[in-house]
Protein backbone atom coordinates (compact mmCIF):
# COMPACT_ATOMS: atom_id res chain seq x y z
CA UNK A 1 0.00 0.00 0.00
CA UNK A 2 2.77 2.56 0.56
CA UNK A 3 4.16 1.92 -2.70
CA UNK A 4 0.91 2.34 -4.09
CA UNK A 5 0.85 5.52 -2.84
CA UNK A 6 4.58 6.72 -3.65
CA UNK A 7 4.01 5.93 -7.30
CA UNK A 8 0.47 7.51 -7.54
CA UNK A 9 2.61 10.48 -6.14
CA UNK A 10 5.08 10.12 -8.66
CA UNK A 11 2.28 10.10 -11.42
CA UNK A 12 0.92 13.04 -10.14
CA UNK A 13 4.56 14.97 -9.69
CA UNK A 14 5.49 14.14 -13.52
CA UNK A 15 2.12 15.53 -14.51
CA UNK A 16 2.70 18.91 -13.11
CA UNK A 17 6.14 19.27 -14.46
CA UNK A 18 5.43 18.50 -18.06
CA UNK A 19 2.44 20.46 -17.61
CA UNK A 20 2.49 23.63 -20.20
CA UNK A 21 3.18 26.99 -18.15
CA UNK A 22 0.87 30.10 -18.92
CA UNK A 23 1.97 32.97 -21.23
CA UNK A 24 2.71 35.78 -19.01
CA UNK A 25 0.29 38.59 -20.69
CA UNK A 26 2.28 41.96 -22.18
CA UNK A 27 1.51 44.87 -20.21
CA UNK A 28 -0.43 47.40 -22.15
CA UNK A 29 1.53 50.58 -23.51
CA UNK A 30 -0.12 53.66 -21.68
CA UNK A 31 -2.00 55.46 -23.93
CA UNK A 32 -0.53 59.10 -24.31
CA UNK A 33 -2.71 61.92 -23.39
CA UNK A 34 -4.49 63.77 -26.13
CA UNK A 35 -3.73 67.36 -26.19
CA UNK A 36 -6.41 69.67 -25.90
CA UNK A 37 -7.87 71.31 -28.79
CA UNK A 38 -7.64 75.02 -28.45
CA UNK A 39 -10.97 77.06 -28.73
CA UNK A 40 -11.35 78.88 -31.75
CA UNK A 41 -11.83 82.41 -31.50
CA UNK A 42 -14.22 84.14 -33.15
CA UNK A 43 -13.78 86.44 -35.67
CA UNK A 44 -14.85 89.95 -34.64
CA UNK A 45 -16.44 92.19 -36.93
CA UNK A 46 -15.70 96.07 -36.16
CA UNK A 47 -19.13 97.25 -35.89
CA UNK A 48 -19.77 101.23 -36.15
CA UNK A 49 -20.28 102.40 -32.19
CA UNK A 50 -23.83 103.69 -31.75
CA UNK A 51 -24.40 106.56 -29.19
CA UNK A 52 -26.59 105.73 -26.24
CA UNK A 53 -30.06 106.86 -26.09
CA UNK A 54 -32.23 106.77 -23.03
CA UNK A 55 -34.02 103.70 -24.47
CA UNK A 56 -31.10 101.40 -24.39
CA UNK A 57 -31.49 99.57 -21.18
CA UNK A 58 -34.97 98.74 -21.52
CA UNK A 59 -36.51 95.61 -22.55
CA UNK A 60 -37.77 95.28 -26.10
CA UNK A 61 -41.72 94.80 -26.43
CA UNK A 62 -42.89 93.15 -29.30
CA UNK A 63 -45.76 95.06 -31.18
CA UNK A 64 -47.61 91.97 -31.59
CA UNK A 65 -47.52 92.06 -27.58
CA UNK A 66 -48.12 95.88 -27.00
CA UNK A 67 -52.03 95.97 -28.22
CA UNK A 68 -53.33 92.60 -26.35
CA UNK A 69 -51.29 93.36 -23.24
CA UNK A 70 -52.52 96.66 -23.15
CA UNK A 71 -56.15 95.02 -23.55
CA UNK A 72 -55.94 92.66 -21.44
CA UNK A 73 -54.92 95.88 -18.36
CA UNK A 74 -58.19 97.55 -19.38
CA UNK A 75 -60.36 94.97 -19.29
CA UNK A 76 -58.93 93.55 -15.78
CA UNK A 77 -61.63 93.22 -13.25
CA UNK A 78 -59.77 94.71 -10.50
CA UNK A 79 -60.86 98.53 -11.20
CA UNK A 80 -57.48 99.95 -10.16
CA UNK A 81 -55.51 98.25 -12.73
CA UNK A 82 -58.20 99.23 -15.12
CA UNK A 83 -58.20 102.54 -14.32
CA UNK A 84 -54.39 102.58 -14.19
CA UNK A 85 -54.20 101.42 -17.74
CA UNK A 86 -56.57 104.35 -18.95
CA UNK A 87 -54.43 106.59 -17.25
CA UNK A 88 -51.29 105.10 -19.07
CA UNK A 89 -53.20 105.58 -22.05
CA UNK A 90 -53.98 109.18 -21.74
CA UNK A 91 -50.28 109.76 -20.92
CA UNK A 92 -48.86 107.82 -23.71
CA UNK A 93 -51.17 109.72 -26.12
CA UNK A 94 -49.91 112.71 -24.94
CA UNK A 95 -46.41 112.06 -25.38
CA UNK A 96 -46.94 111.08 -28.79
CA UNK A 97 -48.49 113.81 -29.68
CA UNK A 98 -46.49 116.37 -27.98
CA UNK A 99 -43.27 115.27 -28.45
CA UNK A 100 -41.19 117.48 -31.39
CA UNK A 101 -38.37 115.36 -32.06
CA UNK A 102 -40.20 111.89 -33.10
CA UNK A 103 -40.00 110.98 -37.21
CA UNK A 104 -43.11 111.95 -38.48
CA UNK A 105 -43.62 108.20 -39.85
CA UNK A 106 -43.02 106.84 -36.30
CA UNK A 107 -45.34 109.33 -34.78
CA UNK A 108 -47.90 107.88 -37.31
CA UNK A 109 -46.92 105.03 -36.74
CA UNK A 110 -47.61 105.14 -32.73
CA UNK A 111 -50.50 107.41 -33.65
CA UNK A 112 -52.79 104.87 -35.76
CA UNK A 113 -51.51 101.91 -33.22
CA UNK A 114 -52.77 103.55 -29.74
CA UNK A 115 -55.59 105.27 -31.26
CA UNK A 116 -57.21 102.62 -33.90
CA UNK A 117 -55.36 99.28 -31.85
CA UNK A 118 -55.81 99.67 -28.72
CA UNK A 119 -58.56 102.66 -27.88
CA UNK A 120 -61.01 101.35 -30.63
CA UNK A 121 -60.27 98.14 -31.36
CA UNK A 122 -61.20 97.33 -27.52
CA UNK A 123 -64.52 98.12 -29.15
CA UNK A 124 -64.38 96.12 -31.45
CA UNK A 125 -63.87 92.41 -29.44
CA UNK A 126 -66.88 91.09 -31.42
CA UNK A 127 -64.49 90.32 -33.58
CA UNK A 128 -63.01 87.48 -31.58
CA UNK A 129 -66.40 86.49 -30.51
CA UNK A 130 -67.09 84.65 -33.83
CA UNK A 131 -63.60 83.08 -34.02
CA UNK A 132 -63.70 81.64 -29.65
CA UNK A 133 -67.38 81.03 -29.88
CA UNK A 134 -66.48 78.82 -33.36
CA UNK A 135 -63.72 77.44 -31.47
CA UNK A 136 -65.84 76.44 -28.46
CA UNK A 137 -68.17 74.45 -30.80
CA UNK A 138 -65.97 72.59 -32.49
CA UNK A 139 -63.78 71.88 -29.06
CA UNK A 140 -66.74 70.99 -26.72
CA UNK A 141 -69.60 68.89 -28.54
CA UNK A 142 -71.97 68.90 -25.76
CA UNK A 143 -69.60 70.02 -23.00
CA UNK A 144 -71.96 71.93 -20.55
CA UNK A 145 -68.89 74.53 -20.09
CA UNK A 146 -68.76 75.92 -23.08
CA UNK A 147 -71.74 77.76 -22.22
CA UNK A 148 -70.12 79.55 -19.53
CA UNK A 149 -67.25 80.39 -21.53
CA UNK A 150 -69.33 82.24 -24.52
CA UNK A 151 -71.37 84.11 -21.68
CA UNK A 152 -67.69 85.15 -20.77
CA UNK A 153 -66.60 86.08 -24.26
CA UNK A 154 -69.90 88.10 -24.73
CA UNK A 155 -69.53 90.19 -21.17
CA UNK A 156 -65.84 90.77 -22.02
CA UNK A 157 -67.31 91.97 -25.49
CA UNK A 158 -69.56 94.36 -23.24
CA UNK A 159 -66.83 95.99 -20.99
CA UNK A 160 -64.35 96.37 -23.89
CA UNK A 161 -67.51 99.13 -25.86
CA UNK A 162 -67.86 100.45 -22.66
CA UNK A 163 -63.88 100.72 -22.08
CA UNK A 164 -63.77 102.35 -25.58
CA UNK A 165 -66.36 105.31 -24.41
CA UNK A 166 -64.43 105.98 -21.51
CA UNK A 167 -61.35 106.35 -23.32
CA UNK A 168 -63.02 108.76 -26.10
CA UNK A 169 -64.06 110.87 -22.98
CA UNK A 170 -60.74 111.44 -21.63
CA UNK A 171 -58.63 111.55 -25.11
CA UNK A 172 -61.10 113.85 -26.93
CA UNK A 173 -59.69 117.30 -25.68
CA UNK A 174 -56.25 115.82 -26.10
CA UNK A 175 -56.39 114.07 -29.89
CA UNK A 176 -58.66 117.40 -31.66
CA UNK A 177 -61.84 118.09 -33.29
CA UNK A 178 -59.72 116.22 -36.95
CA UNK A 179 -59.04 112.84 -35.36
CA UNK A 180 -62.34 113.12 -32.93
CA UNK A 181 -64.64 113.58 -36.37
CA UNK A 182 -62.39 110.97 -38.18
CA UNK A 183 -62.41 108.51 -35.71
CA UNK A 184 -64.85 109.28 -32.59
CA UNK A 185 -67.97 110.56 -34.30
CA UNK A 186 -68.30 107.28 -36.10
CA UNK A 187 -68.21 104.81 -33.12
CA UNK A 188 -70.34 107.24 -31.21
CA UNK A 189 -72.70 107.42 -33.82
CA UNK A 190 -72.83 103.30 -33.70
CA UNK A 191 -73.90 103.65 -29.96
CA UNK A 192 -77.27 104.53 -30.71
CA UNK A 193 -78.47 100.98 -31.38
CA UNK A 194 -76.37 99.64 -28.69
CA UNK A 195 -78.34 96.80 -26.45
CA UNK A 196 -76.07 97.15 -23.34
CA UNK A 197 -77.29 100.05 -20.84
CA UNK A 198 -73.99 100.56 -19.61
CA UNK A 199 -72.18 101.20 -22.52
CA UNK A 200 -74.76 103.47 -23.70
CA UNK A 201 -74.43 105.57 -20.56
CA UNK A 202 -70.52 105.90 -20.74
CA UNK A 203 -71.31 107.29 -24.83
CA UNK A 204 -73.75 109.61 -23.48
CA UNK A 205 -70.98 111.44 -21.14
CA UNK A 206 -68.65 111.09 -24.06
CA UNK A 207 -71.10 113.69 -25.97
CA UNK A 208 -70.05 116.02 -23.97
CA UNK A 209 -66.56 116.05 -24.07
CA UNK A 210 -66.70 115.68 -27.95
CA UNK A 211 -68.89 118.52 -28.15
CA UNK A 212 -65.86 120.66 -26.00
CA UNK A 213 -63.81 120.39 -29.26
CA UNK A 214 -65.81 120.01 -32.29
CA UNK A 215 -66.63 122.60 -34.54
CA UNK A 216 -70.88 123.60 -34.45
CA UNK A 217 -71.63 121.81 -37.82
CA UNK A 218 -70.39 118.32 -36.41
CA UNK A 219 -72.54 119.20 -32.89
CA UNK A 220 -75.76 120.30 -34.72
CA UNK A 221 -75.58 117.68 -37.34
CA UNK A 222 -73.91 114.87 -35.21
CA UNK A 223 -74.15 114.90 -31.27
CA UNK A 224 -77.33 116.62 -31.08
CA UNK A 225 -79.19 113.77 -32.81
CA UNK A 226 -77.59 111.30 -30.61
CA UNK A 227 -77.73 113.97 -27.54
CA UNK A 228 -81.70 113.48 -28.15
CA UNK A 229 -81.62 109.76 -28.51
CA UNK A 230 -80.42 109.38 -25.24
CA UNK A 231 -82.13 112.28 -23.24
CA UNK A 232 -85.80 109.26 -23.83
CA UNK A 233 -83.63 106.27 -23.10
CA UNK A 234 -85.99 103.62 -21.38
CA UNK A 235 -83.12 103.28 -18.23
CA UNK A 236 -82.61 106.37 -15.87
CA UNK A 237 -78.83 106.00 -16.00
CA UNK A 238 -78.24 107.05 -19.63
CA UNK A 239 -80.68 109.59 -19.04
CA UNK A 240 -79.43 110.71 -16.17
CA UNK A 241 -75.85 111.11 -18.23
CA UNK A 242 -77.88 113.17 -20.43
CA UNK A 243 -78.65 115.56 -17.43
CA UNK A 244 -75.03 115.75 -16.57
CA UNK A 245 -73.45 117.09 -19.92
CA UNK A 246 -76.26 119.20 -20.48
CA UNK A 247 -74.40 122.07 -19.61
CA UNK A 248 -71.73 121.75 -21.54
CA UNK A 249 -73.30 121.02 -24.75
CA UNK A 250 -75.17 124.25 -24.27
CA UNK A 251 -72.11 126.18 -23.68
CA UNK A 252 -71.02 125.36 -27.48
CA UNK A 253 -74.20 126.32 -28.50
CA UNK A 254 -75.60 129.77 -30.77
CA UNK A 255 -77.82 131.98 -28.09
CA UNK A 256 -81.18 131.11 -29.51
CA UNK A 257 -80.12 127.42 -29.74
CA UNK A 258 -78.96 127.61 -26.28
CA UNK A 259 -81.68 128.81 -24.76
CA UNK A 260 -84.23 126.25 -26.34
CA UNK A 261 -81.92 123.51 -25.81
CA UNK A 262 -81.39 124.30 -22.15
CA UNK A 263 -85.49 125.37 -21.53
CA UNK A 264 -86.49 122.13 -22.79
CA UNK A 265 -83.45 119.99 -21.33
CA UNK A 266 -84.43 121.19 -18.02
CA UNK A 267 -88.42 120.15 -18.23
CA UNK A 268 -87.59 117.10 -19.37
CA UNK A 269 -85.13 116.13 -16.49
CA UNK A 270 -86.83 118.04 -13.78
CA UNK A 271 -90.16 116.01 -14.76
CA UNK A 272 -88.04 112.45 -14.73
CA UNK A 273 -89.90 109.45 -13.19
CA UNK A 274 -86.61 108.76 -11.73
CA UNK A 275 -85.62 110.62 -8.83
CA UNK A 276 -81.85 110.22 -9.46
CA UNK A 277 -82.40 112.19 -12.79
CA UNK A 278 -84.54 115.10 -11.30
CA UNK A 279 -81.75 115.50 -8.41
CA UNK A 280 -79.39 115.23 -11.49
CA UNK A 281 -81.54 118.55 -12.89
CA UNK A 282 -81.23 119.90 -9.74
CA UNK A 283 -77.33 119.90 -9.33
CA UNK A 284 -76.82 121.20 -13.16
CA UNK A 285 -79.28 124.07 -13.11
CA UNK A 286 -76.10 126.70 -11.83
CA UNK A 287 -73.83 125.18 -14.10
CA UNK A 288 -76.11 125.65 -16.88
CA UNK A 289 -77.42 129.79 -15.86
CA UNK A 290 -73.64 130.46 -15.67
CA UNK A 291 -73.47 128.91 -19.74
CA UNK A 292 -75.15 131.86 -20.30
CA UNK A 293 -72.92 134.84 -18.54
CA UNK A 294 -71.68 137.62 -18.83
CA UNK A 295 -73.76 138.73 -21.84
CA UNK A 296 -76.25 136.39 -22.46
CA UNK A 297 -79.65 136.35 -21.24
CA UNK A 298 -80.62 133.72 -19.06
CA UNK A 299 -84.33 132.28 -19.85
CA UNK A 300 -87.13 133.46 -17.09
CA UNK A 301 -87.67 129.46 -17.01
CA UNK A 302 -84.54 128.74 -15.26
Amino acid sequence: LKSSNQFTDNIQNDNTSTSRPLTPQRPQTPQSPQTPQRPQTPIQQSLPSQPPTPTNHLPYLSPAAFTPLLHALLLDQNTSIAQAAQNVIQSLVERILEEPDVNPKEKELLEKETLEGVVLGIGRLDQEKAKREELNEWEAEGDDTSVGAVTGIEEEVELGRMTMMSLISSLAPIVGSERCIRLFVPELDKMMEEPVFYVRKEAALAIGSLASVLPLDIITSKLLPIYDHFSTDPIWHVRRSCCLVLPTLCSKLPDEMKSDRAVKGIELFAGDVSRSVRSAAGEIIGELIATFQPDGKVPESL
